[in-house]
């Protein structure tokens, strides 16, 4: 199938996403709209052939890396140094190998750039693929709300990664003083701050929350057919912040 993603347009560049899992015990369409937001701001940036960054975990990351195989190019000889993966998942803890197996197909497809602990870039061959004949319960899914946080440090690891500087960072679904702690890092490397707030999560008044009630005013589209707010937030995101259209 070939890649629906585009030529880097005036230089690469890299969003980071912090985003959190739904918790279980949340309503169906609470976990649908959280799943509708990471999707669609993971093809905005995709789609300039630019690349999100997140940290690694057991349910957003592969969520965003089943997205990336669309817009992957497959592999060739590709820099321990540098990515052009449409995917960049950093270890932020200890060495995690089953994260590592997880991501195997996906690093092997070209859509994953999976980065160590240390700031190097994991090999394919370094991976034992997973068998999935077998139970896996990782601690990092027993409670989708935990995650490491990222720090000044990690951040510099997307720019050299990606080759490129950080346009902006987006946190999804979270409240409370992990979204707060996010927050300060990442307005500390970027002027371009996004909180996209599912609803339930909190009514905020952010730049994203403004757009997502602007959408909902008029939910259903020309069509008669209800509008996709998420695709249409992303969208406007990417776009006034890299000014590309």
């Amino acid at each position: 199938m070939p890649s629906l993603r585009g030529e880097p347009p005036h230089g690469a560049f890299a969003l980071v996403v912090s985003a959190y899992p739904p918790h279980a015990d949340g309503a169906a369409m609470r976990a649908l709209l959280h799943r509708e937001a990471i999707v669609a701001l993971g093809r905005a940036v995709f789609a300039k052939g630019a690349t999100v960054a997140v940290l690694g975990d057991g349910v957003v990351a592969p969520l965003l890396a089943q997205v990336a195989l669309e817009y992957a190019v497959p592999p060739r000889t590709e820099s321990r140094e540098r990515s052009s993966a449409p995917l960049a998942v950093l270890e932020a803890g200890e060495r995690d190998s089953v994260l590592r197996s997880l991501f195997w197909p996906y690093i092997a497809r070209g859509s994953v750039a999976y980065v160590d602990a240390e700031g190097r870039m994991v090999a394919l061959d370094s991976i034992e693929p997973m068998a999935w004949n077998h139970h896996v319960t990782p601690p990092v899914w027993a409670d989708p709300g935990t995650r490491d946080p990222w720090t000044p440090t990690l951040l510099q690891r997307v720019r050299e990664v990606v080759g490129a500087e950080i346009v902006g960072a987006v946190i999804i679904g979270g409240t409370g003083p992990d979204a707060d702690r996010d927050s300060a890092i990442l307005s500390s490397a970027t002027s371009n701050l996004a909180i996209l707030e599912v609803p339930g999560d909190s009514d905020g008044d952010s730049h994203a929350a403004r757009l997502l009630r602007e959408v909902d005013e008029r939910r259903v589209d020309d069509r008669g057919e209800r509008a996709r707010p998420y695709t249409y937030i992303a969208q406007r995101l990417i776009d006034d912040w890299t000014g590309l259209r």
